[in-house]
């Protein structure tokens, strides 16, 4: 505490969070949890710490898209959270390469349309003075 005093004193940290430093110690005591909810035994008490993941079908298909099991018949009840995080991030990268793939696709197609439309002798410049000229002709009548 006398670190956090000098800390204190030198203008890095307010005074009255030397009172609240104090109660975030007390309240996160280890200590103080009871032994009742100490017990791991009940599988709805692992699910609710966080420790396990109860898949729905759409994260059934991730996991075996992920290559942590081969068929959607495999997949447990309840999965680790570790496992699912694991399989989450290789379908976030998986996804993201194919938009990748899709995007440099399709910026070849692209290219390849607009040098195809110039050979044929169409811009955007001649599209807008087309345009423009049938405007003037229908205004005109």
């Amino acid at each position: 505490m006398s670190l956090l005093r000098h800390i204190a004193s030198r203008g890095f940290l307010p005074l009255h969070s030397l009172r609240s430093i104090s109660t975030i110690r007390v309240m996160c005591d280890k200590s103080a949890v009871s032994s009742s909810e100490k017990k791991v035994d009940d599988p709805m008490r692992i699910l609710q710490d966080g420790r396990n993941h109860r898949p729905d079908n759409m994260e059934k298909r991730f996991l075996v898209w992920a290559g942590k099991y081969k068929s959607l018949e495999e997949v447990p009840p309840t999965v680790p959270q570790e496992t699912m995080e694991k399989a989450r991030n290789k379908i976030r990268i998986k996804i993201a390469n194919y938009m990748m793939l899709a995007t440099i696709v399709g910026c070849i197609g692209f290219v390849y349309s607009g040098k195809q439309a110039a050979k044929r002798g169409e811009s955007v410049q001649k599209m807008n003075m087309d345009w423009h000229k049938q405007i003037n002709e229908t205004s005109s009548k």
